[in-house]
């Protein structure tokens, strides 16, 4: 496992996933947006998924989201953790702003996350 910080966040990179810590109030726009590109095109060339461990509150853009994975197809799920009910509710737009082949989910623990994470790129690669 590797991690890299921004001014925004610190990216844990796994093998085949990304687990995303933003600090908090932070706001990441399109410079985060192509920072994350740049990491995304030179880690992972086969089947990823990206997971958001929302320990902090934070804004997001989702349109930088939506024009960041259209370059990735093979960019296959995308999890929330969110440790309050308060939380959810903001997250639950955000899977609207994604392309469709993209699947989604939400947990209330960062271990779910990474288990339904490993479930579906397993399933993608067969």
């Amino acid at each position: 496992m590797e991690s890299i910080k921004s001014n925004n966040a610190i990216y844990e990179l796994h093998e085949n996933y990304v687990i995303a810590k933003y600090f908090e109030g932070s706001d990441p726009g399109l410079q985060e947006a192509i920072f994350i590109y740049r990491f995304l095109a030179e880690k992972y060339t086969s089947d990823f998924g990206w997971i958001s461990d929302r320990v902090n509150s934070y804004s997001s853009h989702p349109e930088f989201i939506h024009n960041l994975l259209e370059d990735f197809s093979n960019f296959k799920c995308i999890a929330w953790v969110t440790y309050k009910d308060s939380l959810k509710t903001r997250i639950s737009p955000l899977p609207g702003f994604l392309p469709k082949r993209i699947k989604t989910s939400s947990f209330h623990s960062l271990p779910e996350a990474v288990a339904w994470t490993q479930t579906i790129l397993s399933k993608s690669s067969d």
